[in-house]
């Protein structure tokens, strides 16, 4: 009887075994929940939210067409991983990071800076380079020309936008002067106009985004002399916890600055060293773009 049993049991645990192994066809392949590379390697398709901030992503009023150095940067990034890029949503500084935790996309694809505060609901790519934001008052205004913590003081205010990094910035920088904070997707170009229209004191701003003002509305605001007040860098925004996907686009990007695609994209265009601060690559002497024959220094 016992050796019936025995025969009995082992003929269920061999039928078990084998409706594991053939419950699932050998082609099938597994199914991670929740992970955001899967879902990007299964469709061949990286889903981009963005924010429009020319020159590094500007949209064209009447077609909706996409152009700026992300796009560029981004349609060579999906060339060398052969994925399609999908930009799906625009998006504001304010709401930049939601689609990450609701799933409607799969990357910020375009200029944006790692804080502490972003870190909490992102992840960040290596930076492709590095952007000086001084402070700009309204033409004739000398108050904090080489004394910046004069804008430090409760009879000041700061031009602001809800969420952006000027926002950070004036915060951390001059907790005393007041701020008007403009609603979420308002460009940089209307911070600079409020300055000029006397609706703030100052603002800060990166070089670029305010010299195109000034040279295109001459007489109304100027850049305060003095240094830059940070240089942040600019990255691409990726889901908390993505490690497989981050790697993928450093090592891209990676790749586009060794073979100088990143430097071209950036000069052409016309975000030179003033504008922009490349990474220094490691096979590089400091301060210095070039190496000698061989790369040895």
């Amino acid at each position: 009887m016992r050796n019936k049993l025995s025969v009995l049991a082992l003929l269920v645990a061999v039928l078990a075994l084998l409706a594991v192994t053939f419950a699932v066809p050998k082609n099938q392949k597994p199914e991670v929940v929740g992970s955001v590379y899967a879902r990007v390697m299964e469709a061949r398709t990286l889903r981009c939210a963005y924010q429009v901030w020319p020159p590094f992503l500007a949209k064209d009023p009447n077609s909706g067409q996409l152009s700026g150095v992300y796009y560029d940067l981004l349609q060579k990034i999906g060339e060398g991983l052969s994925l399609k890029i999908d930009w799906v949503e625009e998006v504001g500084s304010a709401n930049y990071f939601e689609g990450f935790r609701t799933g409607r996309y799969d990357a910020g694809c375009s200029a944006i800076t790692p804080s502490p505060e972003r870190a909490l609901v992102s992840d960040f790519s290596i930076p492709i380079g590095y952007a000086p934001f001084y402070l700009y008052a309204r033409e004739g205004d000398h108050r904090f020309d080489d004394n910046y913590q004069k804008a430090n003081a409760d009879d000041v205010t700061i031009m602001t936008s809800d969420g952006t990094f000027a926002d950070s910035i004036a915060n951390e920088v001059f907790p005393k002067a007041k701020t008007v904070s403009l609603p979420n997707l308002t460009n940089g170009a209307d911070m600079l106009e409020g300055v000029a229209a006397g609706k703030a004191d100052v603002t800060i701003m990166d070089v670029t985004l305010a010299s195109d003002f000034a040279k295109n509305n001459p007489g109304k605001i100027r850049r305060v002399v003095g240094p830059p007040v940070r240089f942040p860098s600019l990255s691409i925004a990726l889901p908390p916890g993505e490690e497989k996907l981050r790697r993928m686009i450093d090592i891209t990007l990676v790749h586009l600055m060794d073979t100088g695609f990143l430097d071209k994209i950036l000069s052409a265009h016309g975000l030179d060293d003033e504008r922009v601060l490349r990474p220094a690559l490691p096979y590089q002497r400091p301060n210095s773009r070039e190496t000698t024959e061989g790369g040895q220094p």
